[in-house]
C-alpha cells in the first residue's frame, strides 16, 4: 500500500510531525547544554512539572483567581 501524500494528511498529524522535528533539530543543536531524552529524564521533568502545578494551585487557592490575573 502507498504512503499517504504530505498534502492529504490530517493537520494535527502534520503539526505532531513538524514539532517532533524541531524538537530533534533543537536536541542536537543544544546537545551540549541540554539533558538528552529518555523515558527517567521525561518522566522526572514531567513529575517536577507536577510538582510545579501544585505550588501553583497553593498560590491561587490561598490569594483567589482575582490578585494573580491582575499582577
Amino acid at each position: 500500500m502507498a504512503a499517504t501524500p504530505e498534502k492529504d494528511k490530517p493537520v494535527v498529524e502534520r503539526r505532531v510531525r513538524e514539532m517532533k522535528e524541531m524538537q530533534r533539530q533543537l536536541q542536537e543543536k543544544y546537545k551540549d547544554k541540554w539533558e538528552g531524552i529518555s523515558p527517567e529524564i521525561g518522566q522526572n521533568k514531567l513529575l517536577w512539572m507536577l510538582g510545579e502545578l501544585g505550588e501553583v494551585i497553593d498560590v491561587i487557592k490561598q490569594n483567589g483567581p482575582g490578585p494573580i490575573m491582575e499582577d
